[in-house]
C-alpha cells in the first residue's frame, strides 16, 4: 500500500501553523513547574502505595512507617504552591481536554480518545493512568468517610487506624489526577514534535511539508482554538447588559465570503465583527465612511468590512467583506 504524500504548506500557511502551535506551547517556566508537579504527584502515589502495602501485608508498624507518613505529608505540603504556580497551564490543558471531548460525536469516540496516542507507549500509559484514576475515586471517598467517622468525638482515639484512613484518602487523591497529568504531558510533547517537524522541513522560501498525520493533528488543534475563541466571544457578549447590546445582520455575500477564508483569518474577521457589535462607534479613527457606508480594516489582514449602524433599531448591518482596492474601497456588496 502506497504511503500518503506529505502536505505542502506555503509561506502563509507556515506562519499560520507556527502561530497555532506557539499559542499552545508553554513557556520554559511553565514546562519546568509542570514536570515538577508530575514528579510530586507520582511521588505521593508511590509513597502512599508503599504505606498501604506494608500495612495490609501485616508488616510491623515502626519507625519506617512513621517516616513514610512524614514523607507523604511533606509532599502534599509542597504540592499546594507548585499547583498554584501551574494553574495557568493546567487551566489551558483542562480547556483543551474539554474541547476535545465536546468535539467528539459520541460517548464511545470520547472514551476511545482517552487511549489514543501517537506512540504505543503513550497508549499503555494512558490506559494505566485511566484505570488508576478510576481506582482513586473508588478508594478516596470511602476512605474520606472513614477518616471523618474516626474524628467523631464519641469515638475512641485510634492513631494507627486514623493514619490508615488518612493515607488511603491521600492515595485516592493522588490517583485521580494521574490520567490528566499523563494526557497533558503527552499533549505538550505533541506540540513540541509538531513544531520541530514544522521548523525542520522549512526551506528558504518559508515553505515546508508535514506528514498527513501531523497535518491532521495540527488542523484539530486549530479547530479547537477557533471553537474556544468563538465561545469566549459569545460569552463576553452575553455578559453585557441587554440595554447596551446591538444585534447584527450579515448580508448573504458576507456569509459566502467567510466560507472561503482560512480558519485563522476567519477568527480575526469574526473578532472584528464582534468588536463592532460591542463598540458601535462611528467616530472611531479606524473607521472610514464612504458613500454613506462605514469601513473598518480587519487587523493583521488585507480585508475590509463594510457596515452600517441603525441606532434606533440597535442593529449593525454587515454589508461587505473583501480586500481593499487601490481607491480604498472594499470589494463586495454595498447595499442591502
Amino acid at each position: 500500500m502506497a504511503q500518503s504524500r506529505p502536505t505542502r504548506l506555503d509561506a502563509g500557511m507556515f506562519e499560520q501553523a507556527l502561530a497555532v502551535l506557539d499559542r499552545e506551547r508553554p513557556s520554559a517556566r511553565e514546562n519546568r513547574f509542570f514536570r515538577l508537579l508530575n514528579l510530586l504527584v507520582w511521588g505521593a502515589f508511590g509513597l502512599t502505595t508503599l504505606f498501604l502495602v506494608l500495612r495490609l501485608s501485616g508488616f510491623p508498624q515502626g519507625r519506617s512507617s512513621v517516616w513514610i507518613a512524614w514523607g507523604i505529608a511533606l509532599i502534599y505540603i509542597v504540592i499546594i504552591p507548585v499547583f498554584i504556580l501551574n494553574w495557568p497551564l493546567i487551566k489551558k490543558l483542562w480547556r483543551a481536554a474539554r474541547l476535545r471531548r465536546r468535539l467528539a460525536p459520541s460517548f464511545r469516540r470520547r472514551l476511545m480518545h482517552q487511549f489514543s496516542a501517537r506512540r504505543r507507549q503513550h497508549r499503555i500509559v494512558n490506559f494505566a493512568t485511566f484505570v488508576l484514576s478510576l481506582l482513586g475515586y473508588v478508594v478516596a471517598f470511602p476512605a474520606l468517610l472513614g477518616l471523618l467517622f474516626e474524628l467523631f468525638p464519641d469515638r475512641n482515639f485510634n492513631p494507627p487506624r486514623l493514619t490508615f484512613y488518612a493515607v488511603a484518602t491521600m492515595f485516592g487523591l493522588s490517583c485521580i489526577p494521574l490520567h490528566f497529568m499523563a494526557r497533558g504531558r503527552e499533549r505538550l510533547e505533541v506540540i513540541a514534535e509538531l513544531r520541530s517537524s514544522l521548523l525542520g522541513g522549512r526551506n528558504q522560501a518559508n515553505e515546508t511539508q508535514l506528514a498527513p498525520a501531523d497535518y491532521d493533528e495540527l488542523t484539530r488543534i486549530e479547530r479547537a482554538q477557533i471553537s474556544a475563541d468563538r465561545r469566549q466571544s459569545v460569552k463576553a457578549m452575553s455578559d453585557k447588559s441587554l440595554e447596551t447590546q446591538y444585534s447584527s445582520k450579515e448580508h448573504r455575500a458576507v456569509r459566502d465570503a467567510k466560507l472561503a477564508l482560512a480558519p485563522a483569518t476567519l477568527v480575526k474577521v469574526q473578532a472584528c465583527i464582534d468588536h463592532l457589535i460591542a463598540h458601535p462607534r462611528a467616530d472611531d479613527e479606524a473607521i472610514q465612511t464612504r458613500d454613506h457606508i462605514s469601513y473598518v480594516r480587519v487587523p493583521e489582514t488585507s480585508l475590509e468590512i463594510g457596515f452600517s449602524i441603525d441606532r434606533e433599531a440597535r442593529e449593525i448591518k454587515v454589508l461587505s467583506l473583501g480586500p481593499a482596492n487601490r481607491e480604498g474601497t472594499s470589494v463586495g456588496l454595498r447595499q442591502e
